[in-house]
């Protein structure tokens, strides 16, 4: 046995009941039973005979209802079970009438009833393309399709009127209308319908026997026909042969020759395939005129997986009942020299084998969820030479799969632990069904709704990626635990009484943690068949938060570990401590076990990356953190290296790697921002996501410390290029997504190149928290003095120094300064250059071709650079002052190295006043505080320009 049985279960009551074609609400009760059917009556005989026979049956109340109407497609029901041969599979899924075409009509139910009627010729139709299954059915539509079922149709005189008339001479001829009249176009009553259906189980079938000496047709009935018949096995029709024969689209395979399947459909043919039939031919010997399975010759078997105890190489061991299972007693079937139909197609035996690409036939039939049904065509049922096999495989969705081209690739979120493969669906063949509700019923749907955690059942045939039959399971309550075995084989809620499923089973042997018991509450998510295939605890999901760094609080055995984390809202790392174990993607494990999960599984080694950098301890990947009562993290919800990182309970958007990109799931620098929709497009302008509302992490590439977590849903600008990458997507939304700092226009990099120079007013201190924290005030570029705390993680330590009279570029982030950028700092000006080792400070890398302070200014539109110089004279009416650079200012300069420059009309100067602190004047001041000093002597000045204007200036201190 795969699975364990229910020995110790409740008490299961079997409920075995006949499918009414009156009422879907009967009884089995015998026609002496039923309080309206008296045995005086006159379908007495008739009702009683096929209620015994299960034919037809009752209603709960005890009665019959014989005077009651029945419509088209009930009768249709009737009809077809009533006259097909024993063990006929009824399983069409369309017809040809527009109102019963699919599973999408309110009486699909009949289809595969109406369309055996079709395919033995009882029924036509409306000549608007309708069958009206509704309707109520008339006395002489059920004459007629009954005398055509007989094989009557061709020698119908259909010149009479009305249009009936034939048929009801013809029923009366052979015995059909024997205490069954009635007017032809009055409603069927339903005793009288069962009389008609009793009579005809008396009637001979008509057939034809071959040609006059004029080449008409000649007919036969009963006896007289009897030698016509031969006998065989169906093999095969079209592609559907159990020997791999290549058959004809208009012949059917019966032993060894193929016949014109004459008045047959093939969807009705393929119901006999494996069989052994009886048939006739016409006069030519050509083409089938009738065909039925032999009585007596013909017997199915239905083994459900779970009743499968063994399978060997020669035979399959199953239990018949569940006192056989607690018995251990077992019945053997030969499967030796055995055709299979594996999920409706198929196997051809020269697939048969041991060798990996080989279909072995023990390991096929040995199946964990579906069943087997059993066709011995001999009379021996210990040698069935048809197995007629439905397997599913059972998949956790990980996320919505991803599509290709019509290729639809679903993933299992366990993959990890349960080996499952992912598999390929091809969007044009694949039947899919949907269910939504407890004890609801299928119902057509596609690839594209199956969502994360939806229990999807995949009937694959084999060999091939097409023809697969999908069901979703979307039921997902949220139940208590009432009561339950300990081996899971028993589960009551407050909702209903549940098995567990295969698929749970296998999780539990790999050691997933699906476990739960008696008070429980969580989610439950059922499989088709109704049955618990994973459970989750119930909880609130946490917002996400982006793990970077862990370390420990103490050291050996039964330290802390701790986690840095980013969350929204805050400035710098918030520290969550682990307890001692944790439930990582649902699995148990021990807390060192838990970070060794994170960093073997974060997608970019930054220690490896960047190994001149302090990445000691980076796993840097979103999580959500779920913690206890005593505030440690006893859950954590995180991604999974497994299926390309499909399998984790964090999942991104996509598997592409882009070469050169920091982002290792995103698209490269490819993806266009469109702030309108805050959505991120593809290169042909088609949306890939949208950005969350609440959870966008900065992560540069060069410094994972807190101060470079941005604000930066404003700073995204429509049509730029980013570097993302998307998780846990939502149809278009992202659940979270990490923005990389990578690119030359992003807004790290635009801090460095147009953001304007600040200039320190002064530096002091504050009480915060009770600590002690330095402040700044500096004059912002357009004048205005400002002032903010410096973040205890700004780097590197010695920007903590700076002084009045500095020019800097400063990034804020929740009112602190998080980022400085030296200008001119202690008489030296900071040159940058882009990816010049030499000349870049802290390894920022810059625009190329964008230095942001010039020996000569370059005239380049659009940026802010810096220079230093004297000045060399100044023309307060025309705004304009000539700039001696530094590097000549010895006096060996010429012409040429004068810089004549432009003054902005918003232009700020600024010095230092006796006891150091900066001041600031008017724009005519700058005349005046120009004209008091000697040009080329002792007018030291560092000029911030932009598009060839001065926009600040600022008077260097003398030297002491």
């Amino acid at each position: 046995m795969k699975s364990s049985k229910r020995a110790f279960a409740l008490l299961m009551t079997l409920i075995f009941a006949l499918s009414s074609v009156f009422s879907f609400s009967a009884t089995l009760a015998g026609a002496a039973d039923f309080s309206d059917v008296a045995d005086t009556n006159a379908y007495f005989e008739a009702i009683t005979t096929l209620v015994e026979d299960g034919i037809i049956n009752g209603y709960e109340d005890g009665t019959f209802k014989p005077d009651n109407t029945i419509t088209r497609a009930e009768f249709s029901k009737l009809l077809a079970t009533a006259s097909a041969p024993s063990g006929t599979l009824f399983n069409a899924t369309t017809t040809q009438f527009s109102d019963v075409a699919d599973s999408t009509s309110s009486s699909a139910w009949a289809i595969p009833y109406i369309a055996y009627a079709v395919g033995v010729k009882a029924v036509n139709g409306y000549e608007d393309g309708t069958f009206r299954p509704t309707n109520t059915v008339t006395y002489g539509e059920a004459v007629k399709m009954i005398v055509c079922t007989l094989g009557y149709e061709p020698v119908v005189n259909k010149t009479l009127t009305p249009w009936y008339q034939g048929y009801v001479d013809i029923a009366a001829q052979i015995g059909l209308s024997k205490s069954a009249f009635a007017q032809g176009d009055t409603p069927a009553p339903r005793g009288l319908v069962a009389q008609l259906v009793f009579n005809m189980r008396e009637c001979k079938p008509l057939v034809q026997t071959g040609l006059d000496i004029n080449g008409n047709p000649t007919w036969g009935t009963g006896d007289s026909i009897k030698d016509e018949y031969k006998d065989g096995i169906v093999l095969g029709v079209i592609d559907y042969a159990l020997n791999g024969a290549s058959v004809k689209k208009s012949e059917v395979l019966i032993g060894n020759q193929t016949y014109g399947i004459g008045k047959y459909s093939v969807d009705t043919l393929k119901d006999f395939v494996g069989y052994s039939v009886e048939f006739s031919l016409d006069a030519r010997g050509d083409n089938i005129t009738n065909i039925r399975k032999q009585s007596g010759e013909n017997e199915l078997i239905t083994v459900d997986a779970d009743m499968i105890a063994s399978v060997t190489d020669t035979s399959i061991a199953y239990y018949k009942n569940e006192d056989d299972e607690y018995n251990n007693k077992t019945t053997n079937i030969s499967i030796d020299n055995m055709y299979v139909v594996y999920n409706g197609v198929p196997v051809n035996p020269a697939a048969f084998g041991e060798e990996n690409d080989k279909f072995n036939i023990s390991e096929y039939l040995n199946v964990e969820d579906g069943k087997i049904t059993f066709l011995s065509n001999d009379g021996n049922a210990k040698d069935a030479e048809v197995a007629f096999v439905e397997s599913y495989k059972t998949y956790l969705a990980n996320a919505r799969p991803a599509e290709n081209n019509g290729i639809w690739t679903l993933y299992d979120k366990f993959a990890d632990k349960t080996g499952i493969a992912a598999v390929n669906l091809d969007e044009d063949t694949t039947t899919v069904k949907r269910i939504t509700s407890k004890g609801g019923s299928a119902s057509s749907s596609n690839l594209g709704a199956i969502t994360e955690y939806d229990v999807v059942s995949v009937a694959m045939p084999y060999g091939t990626t097409e023809n697969a039959t999908v069901i979703i399971s979307s039921v997902k309550p949220t139940e208590t635990v009432q009561e339950m075995n300990s081996d899971y084989s028993y589960v009551k809620t407050n909702s209903g009484e549940y098995e567990v499923s295969p698929y749970f089973r296998t999780l539990q042997d790999k050691d997933v943690d699906v476990s739960f018991g008696n008070g429980d509450s969580g989610i439950f998510y059922f499989d088709r068949q109704g049955r618990i295939a994973y459970y989750k605890e119930n909880r609130a999901v946490t917002p996400y938060k982006l793990a970077v760094r862990y370390g420990t609080k103490s050291e050996g055995v039964g330290g802390s570990y701790i986690l840095h984390v980013f969350e929204k809202g805050t400035s710098g790392f918030v520290e969550y401590t682990l307890n001692d174990t944790v439930r990582v993607n649902n699995t148990s494990m021990t807390a060192a076990e838990a970070i060794a999960h994170l960093e073997a599984n974060a997608p970019v080694d930054y220690k490896e990356k960047y190994p001149d950098k302090d990445y000691e301890n980076y796993l840097i990947q979103p999580v959500r953190i779920y913690t206890n009562s005593k505030g440690l993290v006893n859950s954590i919800d995180c991604m999974d290296k497994a299926n390309d990182y499909a399998a984790g309970n964090v999942v991104p958007a996509t598997v592409e790697y882009t070469a050169g990109s920091d982002a290792v799931f995103a698209n490269g620098a490819t993806l266009k921002y469109e702030s309108s929709v805050k959505s991120f497009k593809n290169k042909s302008n088609a949306s890939q996501f949208r950005i969350p509302s609440s959870v966008v992490f900065a992560v540069p590439a060069y410094d994972l410390s807190a101060q470079n977590q941005y604000k930066i849903y404003s700073a995204f600008e429509n049509n730029g290029s980013y570097c993302v990458e998307a998780y846990d997507m939502d149809g278009k939304n992202a659940g979270a997504v990490i923005y990389y700092f990578n690119k030359a226009n992003d807004v790290l990099s635009k801090l460095y190149t147009d953001t304007g120079v600040s200039i320190i007013e002064s530096v002091g201190s504050q009480l915060q928290n009770g600590e002690t924290v330095k402040t700044v005030s500096y004059y912002k570029p357009d004048g205005t003095l400002a002032s903010n705390v410096i973040d205890d993680e700004v780097k590197p330590e010695y920007m903590n120094d700076i002084k009045a009279g500095d020019f800097v570029k400063l990034a804020i982030t929740d009112g602190k300064i998080t980022t400085i950028c030296p200008v001119y700092m202690d008489g030296e000006l900071y040159n940058y250059v882009y990816n010049n080792e030499e000349a870049q400070w802290e390894g920022v890398l810059i625009t190329d071709g964008l230095n942001h302070a010039k020996v000569s200014y370059d005239g380049k539109a659009g940026y802010y650079q810096a220079m230093v110089g004297v000045v060399q004279s100044f023309d307060y009416e025309g705004k304009f002052v000539e700039i001696i650079p530094t590097a000549v200012a010895d006096g060996s300069y010429s012409a040429e190295n004068i810089l004549p420059l432009n003054l902005s009309g918003s232009a700020k100067y600024y010095k230092c006043d006796k006891n150091g602190k900066v001041i600031t004047a008017e724009y005519g001041d700058i005349a005046n505080e120009a004209l008091e000093v000697k040009p080329a002597t002792t007018t030291r000045v560092v000029a911030i320009v932009m598009n060839e204007a001065i926009v600040a200036m600022y008077q260097i201190p003398a030297a002491e």
